[in-house]
Parts: structure tokens; C-alpha cells; sequence
């Protein structure tokens, strides 16, 4: 078995970090416990697409607010 050493920059992991946090196998494990619960699939639309427009609403403002409040350094406290 042959072992490859992989070196990755800190923007290589910054960016695996990132796509590892929005991997979507949350939702489908998150749709089947709104299923279980009693939730039909009408609610289920309805709670994803207001969770989706509560986040597009927040993002966006920290995000504008990040970058004038720290502008010299990174705000990684305010990736929530």
C-alpha cells in the first residue's frame, strides 16, 4: 500500500472546513425526523423555505456588518 502526504495551504483547509460544514446530508436526516414526528410534507416545505429566507435575512447583514466592524482581521467569531 503506497501512502501519499498531502500538504494543504490554509486556504485549501479553510475551504474543505467550508464545504464540509455545508454538506447537505443534514437535510434529508432533517426532512425524515419532521416526517416522523407528524409534520406532512406541505409543513416541510414551508419550514425549510422560512428557514431558508431567515438565513439569506441574517447572512447578508452580519456579513456587511463583519466587514466594517473588523475590517483589519478575520471575523471568525461571527461565522455562526
Amino acid at each position: 500500500m503506497v501512502r501519499m502526504k498531502v500538504r494543504m495551504t490554509r486556504i485549501q483547509k479553510l475551504y474543505v472546513s467550508n464545504f464540509l460544514t455545508g454538506v447537505v446530508f443534514w437535510y434529508g436526516i432533517e426532512k425524515l425526523f419532521m416526517r416522523s414526528i407528524g409534520i406532512d410534507a406541505i409543513g416541510v416545505g414551508v419550514a425549510t423555505a422560512f428557514l431558508s429566507v431567515f438565513n439569506l435575512m441574517t447572512d447578508i447583514p452580519a456579513g456587511i456588518w463583519a466587514g466594517r466592524v473588523n475590517s483589519g482581521h478575520p471575523a471568525l467569531w461571527l461565522d455562526f
